[in-house]
C-alpha cells in the first residue's frame, strides 16, 4: 500500500476450490501481503511505500518476495509465459531481493538462476520454465 489503507481478502480453499469463507487483512501505507493457494494470506510485511508504485516507472523491486510472486509479476510483462516447473513446491518459496527493469526480464531471470539453485529452461520457444537445478 502506497498511501491510505486497504482491506484485502482471499478465499479459503478446500481441495483447491474457493469457498465462501474469506480471510481478510487490513493494510496501512507501507505494508504488503501476498497470498498463495497453499498458505492463504501470508503475514503482513513492512515495505518502503515509495517502492510500491515502482512498476509505473518500469521497475520491479523486491525485498524478500517469494519466487512464485516474482513469476506472477514477470508474466504481466513477458510475451512468453514463465512458469515454475516440476519440483515447483521446492523452489516456489525461494526469496528474492533487488530491483530490476521491466524492459530486461532476461537480466532478472539470470539473476534468479545465479542466486538460487534453479535452472532457467528456454528449450521450448513457447514458454520459459524455472526448475530446481540438478545436483
Amino acid at each position: 500500500v502506497a498511501e491510505g489503507q486497504v482491506e484485502v481478502g482471499f478465499p479459503f480453499l478446500i481441495n483447491d476450490e474457493p469457498t465462501n469463507l474469506i480471510t481478510r487483512k487490513e493494510l496501512q501505507a507501507g505494508e504488503s501481503v501476498a497470498a498463495t493457494a497453499t498458505g492463504g494470506i501470508e503475514l503482513v510485511r513492512k515495505v518502503n511505500a515509495e517502492d510500491v508504485g515502482a512498476w509505473r516507472a518500469g521497475q520491479l523491486i523486491y525485498d524478500g518476495a517469494a519466487l512464485s510472486e516474482v513469476v506472477a509479476d514477470l508474466n504481466r510483462y513477458s510475451e512468453i509465459p514463465i512458469e515454475i516447473g516440476d519440483g515447483g513446491r521446492e523452489i516456489a518459496d525461494l526469496r528474492l531481493r533487488g530491483g530490476f527493469s521491466t524492459d530486461d526480464l532476461d537480466r532478472l531471470l539470470t539473476a534468479i538462476e545465479i542466486v538460487h539453485p534453479v535452472a532457467i529452461d528456454r528449450a521450448d520457444p513457447g514458454r520459459i520454465v524455472i526448475r530446481p537445478r540438478a545436483p
